[in-house]
């Protein structure tokens, strides 16, 4: 069993791995090893491998290593024997996060989510001793209490793959706005999808892709066809520089985009949550109705609404597209 979750002494609160590498290239923090143990009274030293990655795929996402040692009885201590039977969603020894409740994804941060908790434990964390103290992000005490609260589509995709690759894509679901999916349900490859028949649903949609930089943003277009009365056309999505500069991370896509045009011909894998819009192409506005053309649109607002990833991953994940 993986550690899901450590305190990040830093930030001053228990985080996922995601979530402290989205931090990282937010420049909230900057030292992998300033993590701690989840658990109360264990100051058990845990560094996040992978933080300081420009490319996260699915080799190399960001993951938690204990090295320390755990106070007696530890329920976090992964070396220990485990005391319980029966499968992990009776209470899984390495976290306080439930399966069997759904993650929560939202659309919109709450105001205060970069801004570094302060608490007896962060204060701490210049000592020598690295003592445990109090911290920001409580659990019930009760094993599997608490569920994942997930603000960016970065943070669906590292869930997603981590899934994938053991198989339980249907195990665990996402909360969304209107309604609950399992994360299988959730990731939508686009390839000969009929866009009219997703008009107005909302999921991740996701494919092989290439930017091209324009003098006001990106364009991205999916490589991938959609479907539009049985017409193939191509997604786009335009990404503004305004959108890229008022995202406190944007150094993690930037870089990524940036190596694509620049060493892949502009190709990457796009994952963007929203539901494709079917436009009538208006050259054709005076057509018959047969001969009529359309362009197929991604629109967003926030760079937490897509994410980008090599196009090497495109070969392991092609099967499922």
């Amino acid at each position: 069993m993986r550690l899901e979750e450590a305190f990040s002494m830093q930030f001053g609160e228990i985080i996922s791995a995601e979530r402290a590498y989205e931090l990282f290239w937010a420049g909230i923090i900057d030292d992998k090893r300033a993590f701690r143990c989840p658990g109360d009274g264990c100051a058990a030293q845990v560094t996040c491998a992978n933080l300081d990655a420009s490319e996260q795929d699915l080799k190399v996402q960001p993951h938690y290593r204990p090295y320390g040692d755990h106070i007696e009885d530890c329920r976090f201590d992964i070396k220990a024997p485990s005391t319980s039977s029966g499968s992990t969603r009776e209470g899984n020894p390495t976290s306080s996060l439930n399966p069997a409740i759904p993650d929560v994804f939202h659309t919109a941060r709450p105001k205060d989510h970069f801004v570094v908790r302060t608490t007896e434990r962060t204060l701490s964390r210049t000592s020598s001793s690295g003592a445990a103290g109090s911290r920001t992000e409580a659990s019930s005490g009760v094993s599997g209490s608490r569920r994942r609260h997930h603000y960016a589509v970065s943070n669906l995709v590292s869930r997603w793959l981590h899934l994938r690759d053991e198989g339980r894509l249907y195990d665990e679901s996402v909360q969304l706005v209107q309604q609950t999916l399992a994360y299988g349900q959730l990731f939508k490859g686009i390839f000969n999808q009929d866009a009219s028949r997703y008009a107005g649903v909302q999921l991740v949609y996701w494919g092989k892709a290439r930017a091209r930089r324009l003098e006001f943003g990106y364009r991205m277009a999916f490589s991938s066809k959609m479907l539009v009365e049985g017409a193939a056309y191509s997604p786009s999505l335009l990404l503004r520089d305004d959108i890229i500069e008022s995202c406190p991370y944007k150094k993690r896509i930037t870089t990524r985009l940036e190596k694509a045009v620049k060493e892949d011909s502009g190709y990457c894998i796009l994952f963007v949550y929203g539901a494709p819009e079917v436009v009538p192409n208006p050259k054709y506005a005076a057509a018959p109705e047969s001969q009529q053309q359309y362009f197929i649109n991604f629109n967003i607002e926030s760079l937490d609404m897509m994410d980008v990833h090599q196009v090497s991953l495109f070969e392991r994940l092609r099967v499922e597209n």
